[in-house]
C-alpha cells in the first residue's frame, strides 16, 4: 500500500479542524464553515458574546514557508470584511457586530489573535 502524499488542502482542513476544537473549548459557537461566494471564502464563522467572529485559519506544518501569521495582509483582511458583510446580509438573525480573528497553527501549536481587522 502506497502512502498518500499530504496536500496543502489536507493541511488546511486539519488546521481548520484544530481551530474549531480550540474555538469550541474557549466558548465560541460555530455558525458556519467554508462559506464561499464569488468574492472569496470565510474559513469559520463563529459567535462569541453577541458578536459574529470571522475566523481566518492559517496552518503550517513547519517554519520552512514562514509563520502562519505572515500570510495575512491588508488585501486579505479587506476581502474577509467584504465576504463577512455578505454573510451577515444572508443571515439577518445574527448580530451585525463583526470582528476578524486569526487562528495560526504551526505544527501542533495554536495561537489565537483576536480582533485583527478594522470594521470602521
Amino acid at each position: 500500500m502506497v502512502a498518500r502524499k499530504t496536500t496543502a488542502q489536507d493541511v488546511g482542513q486539519a488546521g481548520e479542524d484544530l481551530a474549531i476544537k480550540h474555538l469550541l473549548q474557549t466558548g465560541y459557537q460555530i455558525l458556519d464553515r467554508n462559506f464561499r461566494v464569488r468574492l472569496g471564502e470565510l474559513d469559520i464563522v463563529a459567535l462569541k458574546q453577541g458578536q459574529v467572529v470571522l475566523v481566518e485559519v492559517k496552518t503550517r506544518t513547519g517554519p520552512n514557508f514562514g509563520l502562519p501569521e505572515e500570510a495575512i495582509n491588508k488585501k486579505k483582511l479587506v476581502k474577509i470584511q467584504q465576504v463577512g458583510q455578505i454573510w451577515t446580509d444572508q443571515h439577518p438573525q445574527f448580530p451585525k457586530s463583526l470582528r476578524i480573528d486569526l487562528v495560526a497553527i504551526l505544527g501542533n501549536k495554536i495561537k489565537h489573535y483576536k480582533n485583527i481587522g478594522d470594521f470602521s
